[in-house]
C-alpha cells in the first residue's frame, strides 16, 4: 500500500454507502486543525488514470472545509468488490452509525460476501448450502457479529425507502426494535404505520415518565422547603432562601417564601410575591 499526498481536487468521489453528514464534519475539522490527519483516506487509480475515494468522505469534507489543498491518501488495489467491503469496514470501526445504518452495512456485506463467492464458485453447493448461508457465516465471522444478529440486519435493510425515510423523521434510526418490528409488514405503508405506532408508544412512555419525574420534584421542593422553614432562624431566612435562588433552586426557595415571606428577589415581581405570601 502506498501512501502519498494527493491534490484534493483531483479525488473523484461517486456514490457512498453512508452521506456526508454535514455536522460530523465541523466536528471532524476542528479535530483535524488541531491535530492534524490522523488516517489517511484510501483510494485507487483504475489503469493509473484518475484518482477515485474508497473511504474517508467525512476526513475529505473536513480538509476542504479547513482549505487544505492536498490530503495524505493510502492507495489500494483492489476491486470493486473488495472497495466496497474496505469502505464498509471504515465505517463500522471509525464512524458514529446508528443502528439502521449499521445494519444496512452489515446487510451490504453479506451481499458481497455472496457475490463473490459465486463469482469464485466452481462446482455446484455440496449439501444444499446456498451462498446466501455462506455469506452471513462470513460476515459473523469477518465483523464479529453473531448469525442472529446479521441475519435480523439484513430484514432492517430490507425496510422500504419510505419507511426508513419515516424511522429517520420520527428518531427511531437508533431503535432496533421498532425498525424489526417494522420489518415483518411487508408492504411501505404498513411498515411506516408500524413505525408510527412505536413512536407513539415511545411518546406516551416518555409523557408519563416526565410527569412523574415533575411529581417527584415538587414533593422533593416541598419537603426541602418544610424542612428549611421550621429549622432555620427566622433572622437567616432570607439569606438563605437567596442563596438557594442563586443556586438554581427557585421552586424550593419559592416554596420558602410562600411559607414564610422571607425574599430571595429584590426586584418588583419579588417584593408582590412576598407581599401575596404575607397577605
Amino acid at each position: 500500500m502506498e501512501i502519498e499526498k494527493v491534490f484534493l481536487d483531483s479525488i473523484q468521489i461517486g456514490d457512498r454507502l453512508r452521506p456526508v453528514d454535514g455536522a460530523k464534519v465541523s466536528m471532524l475539522a476542528e479535530s483535524m486543525k488541531a491535530i492534524g490527519l490522523r488516517h489517511p483516506i484510501t483510494v485507487w487509480t483504475p489503469d493509473n488514470a484518475e484518482v477515485h475515494l474508497v473511504a474517508g468522505a467525512h476526513r475529505l469534507a473536513a480538509a476542504r472545509m479547513l482549505g487544505w489543498e492536498d490530503i495524505l491518501c493510502a492507495f489500494v488495489n483492489l476491486d470493486e468488490n473488495e472497495r466496497k467491503r474496505w469502505e464498509i469496514a471504515e465505517n463500522l470501526h471509525r464512524a458514529d452509525l446508528t443502528a439502521m445504518q449499521r445494519d444496512e452495512h452489515v446487510a451490504e456485506w453479506v451481499r458481497l460476501t455472496d457475490e463473490a463467492a459465486r463469482v469464485a464458485q466452481v462446482a455446484p453447493p455440496r449439501g444444499g448450502r446456498q451462498p446466501r448461508s455462506k455469506g452471513i457465516n462470513a460476515a459473523s465471522r469477518e465483523l464479529g457479529v453473531d448469525r442472529t444478529q446479521a441475519q435480523r440486519a439484513i430484514k432492517v435493510a430490507g425496510l422500504s425507502q419510505e419507511a426508513k425515510q419515516a424511522a429517520k423523521a420520527m428518531s427511531l434510526e437508533d431503535n432496533r426494535s421498532a425498525l424489526l418490528d417494522a420489518a415483518k409488514h411487508s408492504g411501505a405503508d404498513e411498515q411506516v404505520a408500524a413505525l408510527r405506532r412505536k413512536a407513539e408508544e415511545r411518546n406516551r412512555r416518555k409523557s408519563q415518565t416526565h410527569a412523574e419525574v415533575k411529581d417527584a420534584m415538587a414533593d422533593a421542593c416541598e419537603i426541602i422547603a418544610d424542612a428549611i422553614a421550621e429549622f432555620v432562624p427566622e433572622h437567616r431566612l432570607s439569606a438563605v432562601t437567596a442563596a438557594l435562588a442563586l443556586r438554581g433552586l427557585k421552586d424550593v426557595a419559592a416554596r420558602i417564601q410562600s411559607l414564610t415571606g422571607a425574599v430571595f428577589d429584590s426586584t418588583n415581581a419579588g417584593r408582590d410575591a412576598r407581599a401575596r405570601a404575607l397577605s
